[in-house]
């Protein structure tokens, strides 16, 4: 495909086991597997924070390495972008929630680490990041925020100061209990879609499946791919035409082609009608 026109993207939806590095790349194994003729197609794919199951006192500098290697050999073997959920890493006697940006050749060609920490990270020994990592994928130019740092209005204005096209956004949203798992979904759909109109880019949440992540916690599954540049129609509520997710909150893949003259024509528009600075 021409990056410089379109891109064909991936959100993963898996199912996460806690602290089982083992299971979690089988389980991974076997999504791709499944989803093999898809996969041959796919520019980018874009994995959940802490995508590989791991926290502080389960990683080690073997599963790390091991993790990273994995990532490569998805690209390696797709010939598609990775950006890599995020994962623990230690560096520098500290430790940062970060995300790898991963070519089509599994060359390592960016980072970013988290900067909003959210609940047990700011009881842990995490640091959060300062640095902004811009890449480009043809002609798109690409941003990520992880998670807890999309409801961060400053975050977010910085990468739209920067007029880029995808802001792609590993996530793992939690609630309390089972009954607010679609309250967690509703709410990140919300802010997907809000800020993909915002900014006129288009947002790529990758989230864990809807299941017990520790007890009583809760994942919420709330993947998906908002795309500003379709058409708002009366006869779709809410303009979801826009807004792409598995509505069960499951495993799946979301998957969706962005099309980058659409984008930036309706940057120019939000431009024009006052509505994007």
């Amino acid at each position: 495909m021409n990056l410089s026109e379109e891109l064909n993207i991936v959100a993963l939806q898996p199912t996460i086991t806690l602290h089982n590095l083992d299971d979690n790349l089988d389980n991974y194994r076997l999504f791709f597997q499944e989803k093999l003729d898809l996969m041959n197609q796919i520019d980018v794919i874009c994995f959940p924070e802490y995508w590989n199951g791991l926290r502080m006192n389960s990683t080690s500098e073997t599963t790390f390495s091991e993790s990273v290697q994995y990532l490569k050999s998805i690209a390696q073997a797709y010939s598609t972008w990775i950006v890599g959920g995020s994962q623990i890493i230690e560096e520098k006697e500290q430790f940062y929630n970060r995300s790898l940006i991963i070519d089509q050749r599994g060359e390592i060609v960016g980072k970013y680490d988290k900067q909003r920490l959210f609940g047990y990270e700011l009881t842990q020994e995490i640091t959060p990041g300062k640095s902004l990592f811009i890449w480009k994928m043809g002609d798109f130019r690409a941003g990520v925020r992880i998670c807890n740092d999309l409801w961060n209005l400053n975050l977010v204005q910085e990468l739209i100061s920067k007029e880029i096209d995808l802001l792609f956004v590993p996530a793992l949203t939690v609630v309390p209990e089972e009954s607010l798992t679609n309250y967690g979904q509703h709410i990140w759909h919300n802010l997907a879609f809000i800020r993909a109109k915002e900014g006129a880019m288009a947002v790529v949440v990758s989230d864990t499946a809807k299941s017990v992540l520790s007890d009583p916690y809760w994942s919420t599954g709330a993947s998906c791919i908002a795309d500003p540049s379709q058409n708002f129609t009366n006869q779709e509520p809410l303009g979801m035409n826009m807004l792409k997710k598995i509505d069960s909150g499951g495993r799946g893949i979301l998957t969706k082609t962005i099309n980058l003259l659409q984008l930036r024509a309706q940057r120019a528009y939000r431009k024009t009608a006052g509505l994007l600075a």
